[in-house]
């Protein structure tokens, strides 16, 4: 078998490795939204059901009525936003002071800051 030959099989062979393992990935994520939008009753049941009958979407209202969503949706938005215009404006300070400026217990605290 000649380089390119080769070359093809073996790339055929990674990418159809990887679309099998994705599927495996995508599993819990399809059993989610199928159990998401199943009736209480289907929920547990034995063989499981992968297709809700009948497909229950006001599962999505109740969940949104039954914790206070969108104030948690409001914190995560702010705590987000927060940490990282911080990470932006904080590192590269802290880069360049790494890169150009010589001080003692520089090495140790970058390997630190590498580490965590």
């Amino acid at each position: 078998m000649d380089g390119t030959k080769k070359k093809k099989v073996t790339r055929f062979s990674a990418h159809l490795v990887l679309i099998i393992a994705s599927f495996f990935f995508m599993i819990p994520f399809i059993w989610m939204v199928s159990t998401s939008l199943k009736p209480l009753t289907q929920v547990f049941t034995f063989p499981p059901e992968w297709i809700p009958n009948p497909v229950k979407w006001s599962n999505y209202i109740d969940a949104m009525n039954y914790i206070p969503f969108f104030t948690y949706l409001k914190n995560t938005i702010i705590i987000t936003l927060v940490s990282t215009i911080g990470a932006v404006l904080s590192c590269p300070i802290v880069a360049y002071s790494f890169a150009k400026l010589k001080w003692p217990g520089r090495n140790i605290l970058f390997i630190i800051t590498m580490g965590s």
